[in-house]
């Protein structure tokens, strides 16, 4: 089984799992059955000014989860056997 791993932030984050884990890792490597986990490090201690947070806040992953499990569903009717999981990474102080 391959994990692909992907920031909150990726810009790839809706499409990487068909181009990169599917189309890429997967086919390369002669099997069907993958990962794909998102780290969500969304927090408050996060620095306002880094562009990776705007871009965080913009992806929303709880409300967005959905858009990975279509791409997943897409993927599993093509032959694949992929989950999508998003991994709560944040600080907590």
């Amino acid at each position: 089984m391959i994990i692909e791993t992907k920031g909150c932030w990726h810009p790839d984050l809706y499409t990487a799992m068909e181009s990169q884990l599917a189309f890429q890792y997967l086919r390369n490597n002669h099997t069907k059955c993958g990962i794909f986990l998102v780290g969500n490090f969304l927090c408050d201690i996060w620095d306002s000014n880094d562009p990776r947070k705007k871009k965080s806040e913009e992806n929303n992953l709880e409300d967005n989860f959905g858009i990975l499990n279509v791409e997943a569903d897409f993927l599993n009717n093509q032959g694949y056997f992929i989950r999508p999981f998003i991994m709560k990474t944040s600080f907590r102080i």
